[in-house]
């Protein structure tokens, strides 16, 4: 479970504590109320409370819906996406419960400027989203990423063309847009750059070796 988000959910026995932000087991408890008048207790319906075991505080639930405090969906931001992408997608998880729509619509912003940065660094031509994610297929981009850029900038236009894609209650598919925007700054910007930081750390005269190895089997 460390490796994936669970959303909070009522009744779920654990999930990622919107509070302290860990993965734990949730107690659920009832509220009630108490009559001063005959020190009566009743229980008051639609009301929950889930008290997180690691940081021993409560969020509260009406009816299926967690109201305190405002849900954030989605995981964490990869801080590899960058300041301005991660505002946005912060802004995203702090909308996404209310409007999965402004949430979808918002990834597809930070797809966006993801993929210019990407094209930049390669030295490609972007233009607009879909051309740049073919401009990035022509270089040679996996097809797992290709897919997951498309599935960003479909969804999110779908997000905001009446007709296309009825995203106003859908908030699974938008929860899980983020777990893609996450996989592809860590394909693309995570993983490359902790192989350069360990192979630039290689004795010169091995990389060196190394170099010239490649050089030759180019010949």
């Amino acid at each position: 479970m460390a490796n994936e988000y669970i959303a909070p959910a009522l009744d779920l026995e654990a999930f990622h504590c919107p509070l302290c932000g860990v993965y734990a087991h949730q107690q659920w408890e009832q509220v009630y109320s108490s009559d001063q008048r005959d020190s009566g207790v009743m229980a008051v319906l639609d009301w929950r409370l889930a008290s997180c075991v690691h940081c021993k505080r409560f969020s509260v639930w009406f009816e299926e819906r967690q109201v305190w405090p405002i849900s954030h969906a989605g995981p964490l931001p990869n801080g590899d996406l960058g300041e301005e992408v991660v505002a946005l997608y912060n802004e995203a998880r702090s909308v996404a419960s209310l409007s999965p729509r402004s949430a979808a619509a918002l990834l597809r912003l930070c797809t966006e400027m993801l993929v210019q940065r990407l094209c930049k660094e390669s030295s490609l031509r972007c233009g607009d989203l879909n051309e740049g994610i073919g401009q990035l297929v022509k270089q040679g981009l996996p097809q797992q990423i290709q897919q997951s850029l498309d599935a960003l900038r479909v969804i999110g236009n779908g997000a905001v063309h009446p007709g296309q894609m009825d995203l106003a209650d859908d908030r699974r598919t938008v929860e899980s847009l983020f777990d893609i925007l996450n996989l592809i700054a860590n394909d693309r910007i995570t993983q490359p750059k902790a192989v350069e930081s360990l192979y630039a750390k290689l004795p010169t005269a091995q990389r060196q070796s190394i170099e010239s190895r490649d050089g030759k089997a180019q010949e």
